[in-house]
């Protein structure tokens, strides 16, 4: 390869710069990817691990929440209740063994078909799971345990004591106990866990239902496994084995060598071990709802072995890619010294005739001699750039012959960032200076308003323009549904120009201009509503098409609106339609004549406090009235009264269609939510409007499904509460009857004294006296 005559130094350089460029980074990355290699093996192993792991834990919790709800229901039997509660049952039990019936035979034969539906119950329950291997009930009051075998023991001679110590303790029912060995007389020894469940109707009768471990080990966890070489062990909190994989003993002795820490804040967590020559993956995942500790062992050798196959492969195709590397970087460097060999025949100069160093040198100076000039002229032009971009705005206003395609033009050489597609006029007219006026003289006025319009325009493209004393217009780009939205924010503007700034000021904003041509005509008829607005002494928003004698803004209060809502809440269409009619009617006798313009306000609070109904409800707007629809460009395009109405019917009954469907579903967890929150806390601090607040829901709405519900209304239930804490209170402690009236909330002891009298009957010092032994 010939070198070049002038500079070739550099040449022999670049290329010695390129070759370390394009080899060393692909070296590093192949020592870097190799050596990641087998950690990033080891994690997708570990992501596919979690996911087998996770499916199994759902499936063993799945197991244990249908028996721990058939337990529930079991438990909750009416011929539990039946049993366990009737008259003189340890007596009956006594008559039967004695076969001395006779004595009282319909009795026996009530307790009898009794203790037939109750082991019924027992064998139901049991053949509701393939896993449960056996239940036993304990009545402790009679002091048997049945079976669901139909078998009955007495406590004293029962063979399975472990869980009897549970009726003594408290525990949320059911409580799981730890994998244990049971010695049962008709099978043997047999691994089971154990479900222990309190009687509702006697708290010291349990129920205890067994759990085959091996079936459910083989059943849950071998037919989810995805190969033979995976195990699951399962242990408790307290580090007790409750779950073991019995076709490989040997590794459990592994996992406790290398589970020292390895269940962290509840996370799933792997790691790795080894037994023998042997490689696995170790993942850990904990159970919140069982409170078991989970391990699952995945043999990994052939995984590592397949690794080192690929290294080889690896070394070779990076040997390859490096002298493909450096075969590039020799041409790419003749390449790129081609156009610093062009450019130096262009400047016309010799590195060795001028003193430069090299051709760096040169061409620098050069470019820097360029710079400074283009500096030079940029600086002069942004200059100017402001007074050309007013005189060329306010010529676009005024009568002019522009094509759009000069005005596009224009607009990119002056820099103004508008769509000349979709342009609107705002007119801003300010008064001049009027005694007492703080800020001066108009020109001080003139830079307070457009320091401020600058700062708050945005977020719309905008370009602003000085018309004559007391004008300032604003070019801006707004689509047409945006036109209540840029009402609301200019009429925003407006009040905080006359409060802040004390700068009153009539704002006119056009319709969307199409075409570029149409700007002199929109400016015209903006003046034109200035005049309007002048000749009858208002400020405000207008619309520049307004029509003249428009009247003011209806007053109307928010509770009309609330009719309406609380209507939608309950799912009575016809009720919210009839509600907005109704406000219109009133209007229009309140205002008569009532023209369209005057209510189009009215119809925006409306839509907008729909519409934030359905939002605070969780659906979305596009699903109840349709994703393509934009129901605020819709509205402004209405142009009656009569129309408005129909649109909006159609608009409410949509609505009462969706939230009617939502509130029948809603109303029994909002009830029990506020149900809770009245048992959290009854005192003097809860009432309807603070549970309402809590709930964001409307107190009339609440008050409304309270009553629907649970048939009681809102305070009786909620005075019944504290009636009923007080009880607590003045049997279970030796407050004074001033301390339990201040710790309910009560402020006045005679009030309290009176309410607790009507509820109960007696004051609180008789009741406490009347249950003072008890």
């Amino acid at each position: 390869m010939k070198l070049p005559r002038a500079g070739g130094r550099y040449f022999v350089r670049l290329t010695c710069c390129l070759l370390v460029i394009a080899t060393i980074p692909p070296l590093v990355l192949g020592a870097i990817l190799f050596g990641n290699a087998r950690q990033n093996m080891s994690r997708q192993m570990a992501l596919f691990s979690q996911n087998y792991l996770g499916q199994t834990l759902n499936a063993m919790e799945v197991v244990f929440s249908q028996i721990e709800d058939s337990g529930r229901q079991t438990i909750l039997d009416s011929s539990f209740k039946t049993f366990e509660t009737f008259t003189d049952g340890k007596g009956m039990e006594k008559l039967i063994s004695s076969l001395e019936v006779g004595e009282n035979l319909r009795g026996t034969a009530r307790y009898l078909e009794a203790k037939a539906r109750m082991l019924e119950q027992l064998r139901s329950f049991e053949l509701t799971n393939a896993f449960i291997d056996s239940i036993y009930f304990c009545d402790s009051g009679k002091g048997l345990v049945y079976s669901s075998a139909g078998l009955q023991y007495g406590m004293a001679d029962f063979f399975d004591k472990e869980w009897f110590g549970y009726a003594d303790q408290a525990f949320i029912s059911p409580a799981v106990m730890d994998t244990r060995t049971v010695d049962f007389p008709y099978k043997g020894n047999q691994q089971v866990i154990t479900l222990v469940f309190r009687s509702y109707y006697n708290e010291m009768n349990l129920m205890a239902v067994n759990i085959d471990a091996r079936k459910f080990y083989d059943q849950i966890v071998l037919k989810i496994e995805r190969k033979g070489t995976d195990s699951l062990f399962a242990y408790s909190g307290e580090g007790e084995l409750l779950l073991k994989d019995y076709r490989y003993p040997e590794l459990q002795q592994m996992i406790k060598r290398e589970r020292v820490d390895a269940f962290r804040d509840g996370q799933y967590h792997w790691d790795s071990g080894k037994l023998g020559r042997e490689r696995y993956l170790l993942s850990y995942l904990e159970s919140d709802k069982l409170g078991w500790n989970f391990v699952m062992v995945s043999d990994v050798q052939q995984l590592y072995q397949g690794v080192e196959a690929l290294q080889m492969v690896f070394l070779l195709s990076l040997a390859g890619v490096t002298a493909c590397v450096i075969l590039a970087a020799a041409i790419a460097s003749r390449r790129l010294y081609s156009p610093i060999e062009r450019l130096m025949e262009i400047v016309g100069e010799s590195p060795r005739k001028s003193g430069w160093k090299n051709e760096f040198d040169g061409l620098a100076g050069v470019f820097e001699e360029l710079k400074m000039n283009e500096m030079d002229l940029v600086e002069r032009l942004q200059n100017s750039l402001p007074v050309h971009r007013r005189r060329f705005l306010i010529s676009l206003l005024r009568r002019n012959d522009y094509s759009e395609e000069e005005v596009r033009r224009q607009f990119k050489l002056l820099n103004i960032g508008l769509d000349d597609r979709s342009l609107r006029i705002v007119l801003f007219s300010y008064d001049a200076l009027e005694e007492g006026d703080r800020f001066g003289p108009l020109s001080i006025k003139k830079d307070l308003l457009l320091s401020y319009l600058l700062d708050n325009l945005r977020p719309y493209p905008f370009e602003l323009a000085e018309m004559e004393d007391g004008k300032v217009v604003a070019l801006l780009n707004a689509a047409e549904g945006d036109t209540a939205q840029l009402m609301d924010k200019l009429e925003g503007m407006r009040r905080e120009l006359a409060r802040a700034a004390q700068i009153p000021c009539t704002v006119v904003l056009s319709g969307q201009i199409g075409e570029v041509g149409e700007l002199r005509r929109a400016y015209l008829e903006a003046e034109r509503a200035l005049l309007r607005r002048e000749l009858s002494d208002e400020d405000g928003v207008l619309f520049a098409d307004a029509p003249a004698g428009e009247k003011g803004v209806l007053r109307y209060s928010q509770d009309r609106i609330d009719k309406i809502l609380d209507a939608l809440q309950s799912g009575e269409g016809k009720k919210a339609c009839r509600a907005f009619r109704e406000l219109l009617k009133e209007l229009m006798q309140e205002n008569d004549p009532l023209e369209y313009r005057q209510v189009q306000s009215l119809y925006m609070d409306v839509l907008t406090s729909v519409v934030k109904l359905v939002n605070a409800a969780g659906v979305p707007p596009g699903r109840v009235y349709g994703d393509t629809r934009n129901l605020y460009d819709e509205l402004l395009r209405l142009d009656g009264i009569g129309a408005a109405l129909k649109w909006f019917d159609g608009v409410l009954t949509a609505t009462t269609d969706c939230l009617g469907t939502l509130a029948t579903k809603k109303s029994d967890a909002r009830v029990e939510q506020v149900l809770a929150i009245i048992r959290a806390d009854c005192s003097q601090n809860t009432t309807l409007e603070s549970v309402a607040q809590q709930l964001n829901l409307n107190p009339a709405y609440v008050s409304r499904i309270f009553k629907k519900e649970t048939g009681v209304k809102f305070m009786d239930y909620l005075t019944g509460m504290r009636v009923e804490k007080a009880k607590e209170l003045l049997t279970g402690s030796n407050l004074k009857i001033k301390e339990v009236c201040e710790r309910l909330g009560y402020s006045n002891i005679n009030y309290f004294i009176k309410v607790f009298k009507d509820a109960t009957g007696v004051t609180p010092g008789d009741y406490r006296r009347m249950n003072q032994g008890r």
